[in-house]
């Protein structure tokens, strides 16, 4: 599968590198824009017993908006992922997938392109928006993925026994009859045709929407080597 990155990079030796070793895993950057100014990071604490706190500073990459592909190069594309965005790019995308409907080619009148399918990875960026204008514009996407954290402040789902900040036993239960609530569009968003893949470590992961039902894989047992996650800031 071909991958490519569509970001903003400073003009810094970050960029360089970064970009360097993009090009190396097999990454094309071909999307990836150069601004005034300093490269995104994330600078990762971690503490000897393996508590991690992440330090997120996204620098020119919150340009993105402003330096989007157009539809026309979207199209070209099987699917795409935003990561640790904002809430207006979200909603730029979604207006260019609505607003594609299916447009012939001008060369062949009678076949027609498609906008591809987008995921969201939620990030802190947006999490600090509004939850109702979040949940709304989540109902629109294809794919949206939670954790634990995400999945509280944005559908108030709290899978821990607050008097003892540890999950409730009955919280694989409670977790499909909240989910549920969202598939069957009960909570005044208009979820009925995103799927939610909620991530909850060593127990494993839940798919659920309403056209494709729901799903649980559990978590692969394998030996944990560093717990630290990475990612793009701001990327596509």
């Amino acid at each position: 599968m071909r991958v490519r990155l569509h970001s903003v990079l400073g003009n810094d030796d970050v960029a360089d590198r970064l970009n360097i070793k993009l090009i190396k895993k097999g990454i094309d950057t071909e999307l990836c824009q150069k601004a005034e100014g300093k490269t995104g990071r994330t600078i990762v604490l971690l503490t000897p017993g393996g508590i991690s706190t992440k330090l997120g500073h996204a620098g020119v990459a919150l340009q993105i908006e402003n330096h989007l592909a157009d539809t026309s190069t979207f199209s070209l594309f099987s699917h795409v992922h935003l990561a640790s965005v904002t809430l207006p790019l979200v909603h730029k995308v979604l207006r260019m997938k609505h607003n594609h409907h299916n447009t012939p080619t001008s060369t062949t009148p009678t076949t027609t392109t498609r906008f591809p399918s987008v995921s969201l990875d939620l990030g802190a960026t947006i999490l600090a928006a509004d939850p109702n204008e979040l949940r709304e514009a989540l109902g629109q996407l294809d794919y949206v993925f939670l954790n634990e954290y995400s999945l509280k402040v944005v559908y108030g789902i709290n899978l821990e026994d607050p008097s003892t900040s540890t999950k409730t036993t009955t919280w694989p239960s409670y977790l499909i009859e909240k989910l549920d609530a969202i598939k069957h569009n009960n909570n005044g968003a208009r979820e009925s045709g995103v799927t939610l893949v909620v991530t909850l470590g060593t127990n494993g992961a839940y798919a659920i929407s309403a056209a494709r039902g729901s799903f649980f894989q559990p978590s692969e047992n394998v030996e944990v080597v560093d717990t630290t996650g990475i990612s793009f800031p701001h990327g596509v």
